[in-house]
């Protein structure tokens, strides 16, 4: 069985761009880099999917991610609450451990 080759995302990025382009085809960028259609296909397709962070994402510009705080928040709130029990069982083994049972 052949090694598979690992593509870095610059490279993908040039490739797929040639395709785009025009540069060269689909079936010339698979000869030419011994590409699977399905592959090329795949990066094309995330390719363009992910083109809008090129421009800098949402979240990082504070769109559509209240949702996302909210999560965090409730997520900070559940562990607190977890620490202050953990800690309250802890206090109750350290004050038996002096007494016999």
């Amino acid at each position: 069985m052949p090694k598979r080759r690992q593509w870095d995302s610059k490279t993908k990025a040039r490739i797929v761009l040639e395709v785009i382009s025009g540069v060269l085809s689909s079936a010339e960028a698979c000869r030419k880099y011994e590409l699977a259609e399905s592959v090329l296909a795949r990066w094309k397709r995330e390719f363009v999917e992910q083109a809008h962070l090129a421009f800098g994402s949402d979240s990082a510009m504070g769109v559509g991610n209240s949702e996302e705080i909210e999560e965090l928040q409730r997520m900070v709130g559940q562990q607190a609450m977890e620490l202050e029990a953990l800690k309250k069982g802890l206090c109750i083994l350290q004050s038996r451990k002096g007494k016999r049972w």
